[in-house]
């Protein structure tokens, strides 16, 4: 269960937002000129990424993955025992 949550955490974390880890990748996935509007974005990324929590958009990014890895988990626990 506590693994559960963890893998969570990290799944979330990546999401491409500039408070997360994933904001810091995401200049080198888009072109130069995009540099400043999200240097800009970034000021408004913890209100952003508030409203995306209380509207319950983070779940269609985190439930998709998190099935995935949840899937993985299991068959490898097959193979093992």
């Amino acid at each position: 269960m506590l693994s559960t949550v963890f893998i969570l955490f990290g799944i979330f974390s990546l999401i491409s937002l500039p408070p997360l880890d994933g904001g810091h990748f995401l200049p080198y996935l888009l072109p130069r000129g995009s540099w400043t509007l999200l240097r800009k974005l970034g000021q408004y990324g913890p209100l952003i990424l508030f409203l995306l929590v209380l509207s319950g958009a983070t779940g269609y990014v985190i439930s998709p993955v998190f099935a995935g890895m949840d899937a993985l988990y299991r068959e490898l626990l097959r193979l093992i025992i």
